[in-house]
């Protein structure tokens, strides 16, 4: 099966006027700061944005996105963004991954600014579905047969043009059913580069 998607839509509010202040692509943040408005363009030219995936049979899928489009008030300056992405099922087992990169250019002011230099960034996941017998034996209108335990690892990296994170999470999810999931992640933190290094490991509680 081949899926396609395709979308013009607001660009990244990146680069705002002609001071620091206005610079909202960071190397502590990246571009989450750098989101565009639902309600206006910021120099009205459109970015246009789309994923490209293939799935060659069941439980496996890969994909490819990007977003093009101009981050600062003058249109001048292109942001890429590029990102591959790979899904892979087999019963209870999945691997999930993803990789992206930004592409910035920069003119005279957007260096004179801070606009950092090109980001990048990855993941790999792997989940272990699971659903011990004796639960629903227990108490089998709480573990009914859409009831499932998922058991994960994931590992992250990001460059921010120099500031460097790593993360590993290892958590247990419990989803009663496919809409409701109960999650505990405990989140071991790393920084270096030009960041200093932090005490910020987290264990993490959601519903």
């Amino acid at each position: 099966k081949l899926d396609y998607e395709l979308y013009a839509t607001n660009g990244f509010r990146g680069l705002t006027g002609k001071s620091s202040g206005d610079v909202k692509i960071s190397r502590t943040k990246g571009l989450r700061d750098a989101r565009g408005s639902e309600k206006s363009d910021i120099n009205d030219e459109p970015a246009m944005m789309g994923r490209l995936a293939f799935s060659p049979f069941l439980g496996v899928e890969l994909g490819a996105s990007s977003h093009l489009g101009t981050y600062d008030a003058d249109g001048e300056n292109m942001l890429g963004l590029y990102a591959l992405d790979a899904t892979f099922q087999h019963g209870p087992f999945e691997v999930l991954a993803e990789g992206a990169y930004a592409s910035i250019e920069r003119n005279g002011l957007a260096k004179s600014l801070g606009v950092p230099d090109d980001l990048y960034g990855y993941y790999v996941q792997g989940n272990y579905h699971f659903m011990p017998s004796f639960f629903r034996d227990w108490a089998p209108r709480i573990f009914t047969d859409e009831s499932t335990f998922t058991f994960v690892n994931r590992w992250d990296q990001v460059n921010l043009d120099g500031n460097r994170t790593k993360r590993y999470t290892v958590g247990l999810n419990f989803r009663p059913t496919e809409d409701t999931v109960f999650k505990t992640d405990f989140q071991f933190n790393q920084e270096s580069g030009l960041l200093d290094s932090q005490d910020d490991n987290a264990v993490l509680f959601s519903v």
